[in-house]
């Protein structure tokens, strides 16, 4: 009998310092990269985690090992950001969410769920500071039956799923500024009498509704999933040619100066627009300045292209010409001349058909005219294309065109023969 309870005893000794040996070699074996990936991103950033702590299963899900580091005052700066909504990207293990998002005074603007931030519209641009949670938590569980606890330490699982999986959460705390501007798009430039205009109004903040004004009548918004709709009337009576369309969003007029500083916004965060001039001033003396404007030479170079598509040869030309003195006078202190109110006469004019859209492509401290869309453009392949065919003209239109063009010439040399 004592043999049989030595035996007995012997045995569940084995068995218990087997148990033990396959729970520390699991304890061992079981490290931090068992915790999920914590990829997130906000605004197409990725965020840096800022205190965690999971329950990683051990033994087939009878415990779980604890790994957690405590939240700390960093705050990871993400910078300045130029859409009106930011999206939140989420790993796929994110079951459970919070977000705060408080103002540079402390403000809190909103307190929710991931979800729920969908339909979040951001008050005003400004600096905002943002703490969001992650929690992966069993189907069927609450965050409020985790226990946590320090790195190492042992928690017996829940038991709520099979097989058992990491319990716990991610901690993210990031500010940023947010610079967003509205867009305005037209469904159409022109519509014919008793047509309507539809009007898009995205990429605005602020739940206030924009006022779109115009000679043709009244407009009302109506809020869209992306921003705003709007739809003008063109009654049968409505005059001819050109009529204005003033756009307020949050009170303000989305005039040239706001349209400037968003190209400026988008240029300058890829470095575009650095450069150095040298130049004479006044009395003579030259001067070397450094600069940096990435919305002019944007906004310049897409101008001068769209004017090589819209204007004739000559129109080209001397808008350069008038355009150097106008920039020279304008300068040396001459806007007051009454030559530049001539000057000023001929460039409008000018202007009549430069209008279009211009395709940029940007890259890092420069970028590419690609091209335009312009219903003035002067290159219309239904004419001709520049050194390949044409449908213009014939072989003996050009031997006469040559033959007249020529004339002048022909007379000079006829009578001064003795060059």
């Amino acid at each position: 009998m004592k043999r049989f309870l030595l035996w007995i005893i012997s045995v569940a000794l084995g068995v218990a310092l087997l148990l033990a040996a396959v729970m520390g070699v699991s304890y061992a074996f079981t490290t931090q990269g068992g915790c999920p990936d914590a990829a997130a991103q906000f605004g197409g950033q990725e965020l840096e985690t800022n205190g965690f702590c999971w329950q990683v299963p051990l033994l087939g899900g009878r415990l779980d090992k604890v790994f957690a580091s405590p939240a700390t005052l960093t705050v990871q700066k993400l910078g300045t950001l130029y859409t009106a909504h930011p999206d939140i990207t989420l790993p796929d293990w994110a079951s459970y969410t919070t977000l705060t998002i408080q103002t540079a005074v402390g403000s809190v603007v909103f307190a929710g769920s991931v979800s729920e931030y969908q339909s979040f519209l951001f008050p005003a641009n400004g600096e905002y500071k943002a703490e969001m949670t992650l929690w992966r938590v069993p189907k069927g569980g609450m965050a409020t039956q985790f226990e946590g606890g320090s790195t190492g330490a042992l928690r017996k699982n829940l038991g709520l799923e099979r097989p058992a999986k990491p319990t716990g959460w991610y901690r993210y705390s990031f500010r940023f500024t947010l610079q967003a501007s509205a867009d305005i798009a037209f469904s159409a430039e022109r519509v014919e009498q008793g047509g309507i205009v539809g009007v898009r109004i995205s990429g605005m903040t602020g739940d206030t509704a924009p006022a779109v004004e115009t000679d043709l009548g009244s407009v009302q918004c109506v809020r869209a999933a992306d921003g705003w709709r709007a739809y003008i009337p063109a009654a049968y009576n409505a005059s001819s040619g050109g009529h204005a369309v003033n756009v307020a969003v949050n009170g303000e007029p989305m005039k040239g100066v706001k349209a400037i500083n968003k190209i400026e916004a988008i240029g300058s965060a890829w470095a575009i627009g650095r450069d150095t001039h040298v130049g004479d001033t006044l009395v003579g003396i030259k001067g070397r300045v450094g600069f940096e404007a990435a919305a002019p030479m944007l906004i310049i170079k897409s101008h001068e292209l769209l004017e090589k598509h819209t204007l004739t040869k000559w129109q080209q030309y001397w808008k350069d010409q008038l355009g150097t003195w106008y920039g020279m006078f304008m300068h040396e202190a001459m806007y007051s001349e009454p030559v530049m109110r001539d000057i000023e006469k001929f460039l409008d004019n000018s202007q009549r058909y430069v209008t279009g859209k211009v395709f940029l492509t940007l890259r890092p401290y420069t970028f590419s005219l690609v091209g335009i869309e312009s219903k003035h453009d002067l290159m219309n392949a239904k004419f001709a294309e520049y050194g390949e065919i044409n449908n213009a003209w014939t072989a003996d239109d050009v031997k006469g065109f040559t033959k007249i063009l020529s004339m002048p010439l022909k007379i000079y040399h006829a009578v001064n023969d003795e060059e």
